[in-house]
């Protein structure tokens, strides 16, 4: 109900009082705070955290004009029937990206379907409402490229402790290639765990190496193993951080 005229007379003298839009205000209006929250655990183990996964968090926020804040919250909260309810309103936001990606505490779930909490789950395998690699589909791909280039005799490392789903559609996309080409699939599981003592890792790995049969080729879970397997084949010295050749 406004002349452009008026409009724009409006415009000018905001320009030269220097008005600038009340946020609180604006979300008073629409109900929204044009903010997302990610969400990470306090236990670093069941918090999957890159640099790439923040560039690509942030790009995407500024293209369509949100703020973004970073809540760490412990389990007592994330469970908790009274905190998770208003969790929205406690961290000013409109929605949650959640980078949990197992052991997830026993109702959090639960309460976040309950009050229809809109959230996203970031490397994590739910029904819906969540987001991850097809980790099946990457290691299918990684064994049959190692059949493409001559090897028969290909081992697959899994990982004993981790509870994480990609550890079984990892062994599955693997075990499938090797179906497809009529080949035995071999599984090797380290009875060590890798972050915590790698030197005992690698000697196990390279007491497997050394035994009947070898494989040719390797398809690891993850980097943990996979530099365990160069280190136990290469004769070189291997820590958690750094793989170093004994010659050098």
């Amino acid at each position: 109900g406004v002349s452009q005229e008026k409009r724009e007379r409006i415009v000018k003298a905001a320009q030269v009082l220097g008005y600038r839009r009340n946020s609180s205000a604006a979300q008073m209006k629409s109900g929204r705070f044009n903010s997302i929250s990610l969400v990470l655990g306090t236990n670093q183990w069941r918090t999957y955290f890159t640099p790439s996964l923040m560039a690509g968090i942030l790009e995407e926020a500024t293209r369509h004009d949100l703020h973004l804040n970073v809540a760490r919250l412990g389990d007592e909260k994330l469970d908790n029937p009274n905190y998770v309810p208003k969790i929205l309103r406690e961290l000013m936001v409109d929605g949650l990206l959640i980078d949990y990606i197992y052991g997830v505490p026993e109702h959090m779930m639960k309460l976040i379907k309950q009050h229809r909490i809109p959230s996203i789950w970031l490397n994590s395998k739910h029904e819906f409402d969540c987001v991850y690699p097809d980790d099946e589909m990457a290691t299918r791909q990684a064994t049959q490229r190692l059949l493409e280039l001559g090897h028969t005799r290909i081992a697959y490392v899994q990982h004993a402790h981790s509870e994480h789903y990609s550890t079984r559609d990892r062994l599955r996309g693997y075990v499938k290639a090797m179906n497809e080409a009529r080949l035995e699939p071999h599984i090797y599981e380290p009875q060590v765990n890798p972050i915590s003592d790698s030197q005992a890792l690698v000697g196990q790995i390279a007491s497997w190496l050394k035994g009947d049969n070898p494989p040719t080729a390797v398809v690891a879970y993850e980097d943990y193993f996979a530099l365990p397997v160069l280190a136990g084949s290469s004769g070189m010295a291997y820590s958690s951080r750094f793989i170093i050749n004994r010659h050098s």
